[in-house]
């Protein structure tokens, strides 16, 4: 079983979980779960790459890039594997996902209609073993201790152009 979370997705602090004043930026995957992610940390992801994933097509390295921003410079995905798999244990970036206002979704995704984070929807949906985040990955903070959380910012992946 699987199921798509769909909608905007950004690092957004207010809706961190916290530790007494600490704020919290990542959690652990929980058992018997898979997340799979199809934007690096930073980057955005572009509808029609989210939509492949919304109805379950199969996604590798071999079809998808980074583009930067504001600029015509291109690069491979990071890494071999592609899309990015974390499992039990993993820690995952807690990004807010919002309401997809503005998208077109296709297939039948789980969207929120307020903003939500992304560890509260993993929870909710934990039994269904593999999950699949077809949000973007975009954030920022000011703080020293999650800065480096984003190193592709200013980049989105896409699905390579024939």
């Amino acid at each position: 079983m699987s199921i798509v979370i769909s909608g905007h997705g950004t690092f957004n602090e207010k809706y961190l979980a916290t530790a007494g004043r600490k704020k919290i930026p990542t959690f652990p995957i929980p058992p018997g779960v898979t997340l799979i992610c199809y934007a690096p940390p930073g980057a955005a992801l572009d509808n029609p790459l989210a939509q492949k994933v919304e109805v379950e097509a199969v996604v590798d390295i071999s079809m998808v890039e980074l583009k930067q921003r504001d600029s015509s410079t291109v690069k491979p995905m990071p890494g071999d594997e592609y899309p990015f798999e974390l499992t039990e244990g993993n820690e995952m970036i807690d990004f807010t996902v919002m309401p997809p206002d503005g998208l077109a979704l296709l297939g039948s995704p789980v969207t929120v209609t307020v903003p939500t984070p992304l560890r509260v929807l993993v929870e909710q949906h934990k039994d269904e073993g593999t999950i699949h985040y077809a949000c973007c990955g975009t954030g920022f903070s000011d703080s020293p201790s999650m800065r480096d959380l984003f190193p592709f910012r200013g980049w989105y992946a896409r699905l390579k152009e024939d």
